[in-house]
């Protein structure tokens, strides 16, 4: 809860107001926490993913792979 508190304060702080949170099942705990600050938490069921959270992994992976690939090295260790 400490961390999504401060993911939630860094929004607050630049003007945006949260208001629905897309996790998977590890966060039904925070639940009641998260409706005290009406904050409402949408948990995916079981074995399904967040659609909106696997496509923003992709489009990261997606840019992450372009920008290696533009740079002039022949080989790249990670």
């Amino acid at each position: 809860m400490t961390s999504l508190k401060q993911i939630i304060n860094t929004y607050n702080a630049r003007g945006l107001k949260v208001k629905h949170i897309l996790a998977d099942r590890q966060f039904v705990c925070l639940r009641k926490t998260l409706e005290l600050q009406r904050i409402m938490l949408n948990v995916t069921a079981q074995d399904e993913h967040v659609p909106e959270v696997e496509r923003y992994i992709c489009t990261i992976k997606e840019r992450a792979h372009a920008t290696i690939n533009t740079l002039p090295f022949k080989n790249i260790i990670y």
